[in-house]
């Protein structure tokens, strides 16, 4: 059995988001968002965002999501990206 003990915070660090969300003023919040895309309370949204690329093995991400769907339908999936079919 293990168990889970906190980190000392001489052993942590702080890594700030990448993004400097500043720049994104007109961002909607949660409520707004989801009036946006038709979206209930109840619904739940799953987001892959990266490239779509058999190498990122999105197969795997489909065959665990979908029992998830077939027993709750209010959850997504959303794929957001690009790179499928596209050549260099």
């Amino acid at each position: 059995m293990c168990c889970i003990r906190p980190l000392p915070a001489e052993k942590s660090i702080i890594i700030p988001n990448g993004i400097d969300l500043s720049r994104f003023p007109g961002r909607l919040g949660r409520y707004a968002s989801r009036q946006n895309f038709h979206l209930t309370e109840k619904d739940t949204i799953i987001t892959y965002t990266g490239r779509l690329d058999e190498h990122k093995n999105l197969d795997l991400l489909l065959e665990a999501f979908y029992p998830l769907h077939t027993k709750n339908e209010t959850i997504q999936l959303w794929l957001v990206g690009d790179g499928l079919g596209e050549r260099s």
